[in-house]
């Protein structure tokens, strides 16, 4: 049994089920207002498939979560799972989104098809699945700070495959 204790954004797991989500994953995307915290959060969007899950999370993330100046709205969005483990984001500050501005502005079919499984494979070799503590939206850093350095798609294109 997965217990997780929330403190500070972080999740303390009291079980270290080594089950990583895969094809077979069921999935389900929240929708968060951060304006009105009092909202609970709601289902979105279900699947199968964690790729698929990250299909879903990337192009609600950019279309609904960010401006194009990289300014945060009140929507954001979380992908959970089996309840093993099973919470991922994609880091969204309140100001100065630019990786996430960047990949707006670049955001097309390809593009979303290889954000989808490089988190994927970040999450496949993630640290959270050796240590007692995770945040949610660690793995989205990696391709946040890639597109951060990039001088162009094709540039952060070649960073997001190599990740």
């Amino acid at each position: 049994m997965l217990v997780l204790v929330v403190a500070m954004g972080w999740y303390f797991m009291r079980d270290k089920s080594t089950e990583k989500p895969g094809d077979k994953t069921q999935w389900t995307i929240w929708y968060i207002d951060t304006f009105d915290r009092d909202m609970p959060a709601q289902k979105e969007a279900e699947g199968t498939g964690i790729v698929d899950g990250f299909r879903v999370l990337w192009k609600k993330t950019v279309k609904e979560s960010v401006q194009d100046d990289g300014n945060a709205t009140f929507t954001r969005f979380t992908m959970t799972w089996d309840g093993r483990m099973g919470r991922v984001d994609i880091h969204v500050d309140p100001f100065d989104n630019h990786g996430l501005a960047k990949i707006r502005k670049w955001f097309d079919d390809d593009l979303h098809e290889r954000l989808a499984r490089a988190h994927a494979r970040l999450l496949e070799n993630s640290e959270r699945w050796d240590k007692d503590a995770y945040y949610p939206g660690a793995e989205s850093k990696a391709i946040l700070e890639a597109a951060v350095a990039a001088e162009d798609r094709a540039d952060f294109v070649h960073r997001l495959d190599a990740l």
